[in-house]
């Protein structure tokens, strides 16, 4: 299972452009009502992945969108979506609210209210982004990765590297050199970029 969460929430992250540890946390929020909910990992892992390509359409900053993220996580744990963790979702990344909106079948100016209510807990957020899920890929199909995001992917990327092949394999050491090199030869390599896109 652990293995699977590793594979699943990196591969979430990649395909969303989002950030491998800010997944993570979603991922866990809804694992820990997985149970209660009768979630299996596999649904587990579409909901994330629709709450992270929310995220990804609406255009937040890395930053904001990983704050977003954590703030969402924590309304998970708590079991509400509300207060700041709903004010936080609602000016970085909108989109999240909209893909809600849509599964509720209500409109998004609603959600205010709902929130203030408390009548935004897990048991309702789940089916609505499930709901939401179709929709939502179809928007993110019509983005284009942003340099930011681009930088979160091969963040990842490293991250993954590094994390498994561990430091005694002198893989940190690779990596900061590669990186290095790609930094020196960013105009060649932005060069054939252009000259062969799938580079």
């Amino acid at each position: 299972a652990l293995n699977k969460a590793l594979h699943d929430t990196f591969a979430i992250a990649q395909n969303s452009r989002s950030s491998w540890e800010s997944t993570a946390t979603i991922y866990q929020r809804f694992t820990q009502n997985a149970d209660r909910l009768g979630l299996s990992q596999d649904r587990v892992a579409k909901i994330t992945e629709t709450v992270s390509k929310a995220v990804a359409i609406s255009g937040a900053s890395t930053e904001g969108a990983n704050a977003a993220m954590m703030q969402f996580g924590q309304s998970l744990a708590s079991g509400v979506l509300r207060g700041e963790e709903f004010k936080s979702v609602n000016e970085q990344t909108p989109a999240v609210l909209d893909a809600i909106a849509k599964g509720l079948g209500v409109a998004r100016a609603d959600l205010k209210a709902m929130a203030d209510e408390g009548k935004l807990t897990t048991d309702v957020l789940i089916p609505a982004l499930e709901k939401a899920g179709v929709s939502v890929d179809e928007l993110f199909g019509r983005t284009d990765m942003t340099i930011g995001q681009s930088f979160t992917f091969l963040n990842n990327e490293i991250l993954k590297f590094v994390g498994v092949a561990g430091d005694s394999s002198g893989a940190a050491t690779l990596t900061a050199s590669s990186i290095k090199l790609l930094g020196e030869n960013i105009e060649l390599v932005a060069i054939l970029g252009r000259e062969s896109p799938s580079f």
